[in-house]
């Protein structure tokens, strides 16, 4: 059997090897809250040599961090971020709630946002679009155990053009303790509301003029020219959105069928945010039947 100091450095001769081409030149934590046997397994967390040496978080390196080695066959191997957070070597997990309240051993939004960053840039949100978190703080922010983060497509935050626009889980959760990243759906993000956007909910005419100016930007290529209906009934609300149906002007000023637009012809506004997206029948299906027409 090995013992914990001959584990370390088998675990230092493996981190040599493994980091011999990295940009970054790595160490093992020499502090004994870094080292810990589990099972059958020794383990040792390491960084980068210039975090190491002056703690500043912009050396910090993100990432499985962790090297477990097999206290029988003396086996290195790197850990995973998974695995490094449901074993927890090092019980930071409960220590760090313990701490908590003393801002001990907890992740500074900076550090989250990289950490959720890192986690945007290994994730799939779009076909052949490249993702980014939105830089304005009013997009940033805290509630409860977790940071929150919202995010979109380059191309989007870029040009501001809707057909880049990504829709879908909005933000990225990051817990504050353990680092763990997950995405935020849409019906969490708005009962949780990181951003207190709820206090600025839109009123439905406020929505309905942001869902015209969707449609004047989203309608600009199309072969007919579109606009909202004017009628009560074809607006609704439900839920934490309005919507609102549209149609050819050419149906609007005849109600001629042969004008009709068939197709996605609703849009629906978050309330919360503002958001705007056009939305098929079977979504109108899934929202609850704002508009009745299937009961």
């Amino acid at each position: 059997m090995y013992t914990m100091e001959q584990s370390e450095r088998l675990a230092a001769d493996f981190l040599r090897q493994l980091s011999a081409d990295w940009d970054n030149e790595v160490t093992l934590f020499e502090e004994d809250e870094c080292k810990a046997k589990k099972g059958d397994f020794f383990y040792f967390a390491f960084q980068s040599v210039k975090y190491v040496t002056t703690r500043n978080s912009q050396y910090f390196l993100y990432g499985p961090c962790q090297i477990s080695v097999h206290s029988v066959t003396g086996e290195c191997r790197l850990l995973s971020v998974q695995e490094s957070l449901a074993v927890d070597p090092f019980n930071r997990r409960k220590g760090q709630v313990a701490r908590s309240a003393e801002g001990e051993l907890m992740y500074t939004q900076e550090q989250a946002e990289r950490l959720a960053a890192d986690f945007l840039r290994q994730e799939t949100v779009g076909a052949g679009l490249e993702a980014a978190l939105v830089d304005k703080d009013s997009c940033k922010g805290e509630k409860g155990d977790f940071f929150y983060f919202i995010y979109n497509s380059v191309q989007y935050l870029t040009t501001g053009d809707d057909r880049y626009a990504l829709y879908g889980a909005p933000a990225i959760a990051v817990h504050k303790a353990t680092g763990e990243c997950r995405w935020v759906g849409r019906q969490e993000f708005s009962e949780v509301d990181p951003f207190n956007h709820r206090e600025l909910m839109y009123a439905q005419g406020q929505a309905e003029r942001l869902a015209a100016d969707f449609l004047r930007r989203e309608s600009a290529g199309w072969d007919n020219e579109v606009a909202l209906f004017e009628e009560g009934r074809y607006k609704a609300a439900k839920g934490d959105f309005f919507y609102f149906g549209f149609q050819s002007v050419m149906y609007l000023s005849t109600r001629d069928d042969k004008y009709m637009l068939y197709g996605p012809t609703c849009i629906e506004v978050n309330n919360v945010t503002g958001e705007c997206r056009c939305v098929s029948v079977q979504d109108l299906q899934a929202a609850g039947d704002p508009y009745n027409w299937w009961r």
